[in-house]
Formats: C-alpha cells, structure tokens, sequence
C-alpha cells in the first residue's frame, strides 16, 4: 500500500535524524498481523509505538500486546492507548476531490452524467466512509448525483478487487460520461485497468486520494484523471515522532495532528512533485 509504505519510510527517516532505536513490524494490514506485531513490539520492550492499524475491534488487544504504552496512531483509533493521531481530515479530502470532479462534469458535460461509481471499503471503518461521503457532497455541489445510475462497489480499495468489480459492472453502465471515484489511487489503477480491457477507456473519467507516485504520471497526462488530493505521507514521520516522544517524555500532546492536503490535477501535479515522469516515458 503505498501510503502505508511512504509513512513508514518517513518514520524511519525521522528516527535516524533522532537518533531514535527503531523496531519495525509489517502487519500486512490484517487483523492477525497487527496482532503478531504488537506481541513482536511487547517483546521488545519498545517505548512507544507508532501504529498504522485499521482494525478498531482489535484495538484494545493490541494496545495489550505492546505493553499499553503510549502510542500515536496513523489515521486510525488505536484505543486507549492512543496519545494522539495524525490524521486527515478525510471528509474534506473527499469533499476537495468531489468539487473538482463535480466542477469539471458542469464545466464539460453540463451535467450529463450517465453514472456515478464508488470504489470503497467498509472494512477501513468510518474514517473511508466519511472520506466516500464528502466525495458524494463535493460532486453534488456542482451536479446531481444521477439516481439509478450510482453505485458503491465495496471491497474495491486493491488494484486486483477494484479492476475485477469494475470489470463485473461495466457492462450495466451505459455512456461516456461514467465517474468513478476511489478511496485510493491503488482502487483508481484497478478501475483503468478493467476500463482498457474493456476498450472503454474513454468511457470513465477518474478522481482517487492520495496523488502517489504510482499515480502522478497519469495525472499529468491522462485527460480522463480529472483530480486528486495529496496526502503527503513523508510528513507524517516528523508529525508522529514528535508527538510520540513527546507523550514518552510525559509531556501533554494534542490528541489530533492534522496532516497537510492538497488538490492536485494536471495544471499542478509537476509543481508540487517536480519528478514525475513526462508523458509518454
């Protein structure tokens, strides 16, 4: 998952400029890797822990697991061993990419909109669902969502579900003004791959979460990726570390840290990330 990857690369940058000893475990995003992870940190006696951890019903063991100490969670509750969260504020993320999406489809189409997809995943909690629902707001503030032609493919936050669901449906979207929207970019990728399979590329116009670099290449140059937002996970390693150390240290810290976002499309994708690959590389 490449913001999960981003934010821990970011951890261990900020450890190493620290000073910091850092034990590091992937829990793969599952339930029982969480879990193995926390016994792994317990066993280490760590100080703290920084935990990027969707699973809200297993908190309180986890928390358990790695000795109760104090811990900055990562867009997730951790419980109640969470000193603090770096977070977005994900119904404003949603809201800022549904505006621009909903913009573009007043400005091109008049607001002819043959169908409207949501690539989500309720396993991710409240938090992806607030994220889906400021894009159902934002794009609304511009155009109707259309009634009967709007639907919510759950599960579709992976590269290989998003395309095998998107491909299941397409045939029951008719037009070439079909929006999709994703929970992430790695849900947008699944969604073109099934679209040029289906040789209806120029069919559905995109907007997912995140700007990552697997993405940014495609936002400059593909017209059919409308807008994004950047989430800059390489912030979160600075966010979290002094949160944490702080908190280990016994001084008070704010319960939220709000990590930075911004809207990206094609007219600014190489300002703010000056790497991205040119067109046609």
């Amino acid at each position: 998952m490449p913001f999960a990857a981003s934010v821990t690369a970011s951890v261990r940058a900020e450890a190493t400029r620290r000073g910091v000893e850092l034990s590091v475990c992937d829990s793969a995003l599952t339930p029982d890797g969480a879990l193995a992870c926390a016994e792994q940190l317990g066993a280490a006696d760590v100080d703290g822990v920084i935990s990027f951890q969707a699973f809200e019903e297993i908190a309180a063991a986890v928390c358990g697991a790695s000795g109760d100490v104090p811990t900055v969670g990562i867009a997730f509750d951790q419980g109640l061993c969470e000193v603090a969260r770096v977070r977005l504020d994900q119904a404003e993320s949603g809201r800022v990419a549904g505006d621009a999406l909903g913009r573009f489809a007043s400005d091109e189409w008049n607001c002819d909109v043959d169908a409207y997809v949501s690539l989500e995943a309720s396993a991710a909690g409240a938090d992806a669902a607030a994220r889906m629902d400021g894009y159902r707001e934002g794009f609304a503030s511009h155009c109707q969502i259309p009634e009967g032609s709007s639907i919510v493919l759950d599960g579709a936050d992976r590269v290989v579900t998003a395309e095998t669901q998107l491909a299941q449906a397409l045939p029951g979207l008719k037009g070439k003004h079909i929006v999709v929207v994703g929970l992430n970019e790695d849900a947008i990728l699944g969604a073109i791959r099934a679209a040029e399979s289906a040789g209806r590329d120029g069919d559905l116009y995109y907007s997912g979460q995140g700007a990552d670099p697997s993405i940014r290449q495609t936002i400059a140059c593909d017209p059919q990726y409308v807008a994004s937002v950047a989430h800059f996970p390489e912030r979160y390693g600075a966010l979290a570390m002094t949160a944490l150390l702080e908190a280990i240290s016994g001084q008070a810290v704010p319960a939220t840290v709000d990590g930075p976002l911004e809207l990206v499309t094609a007219a600014n994708v190489r300002t703010l990330f000056p790497d991205t690959a040119a067109c046609g590389e």
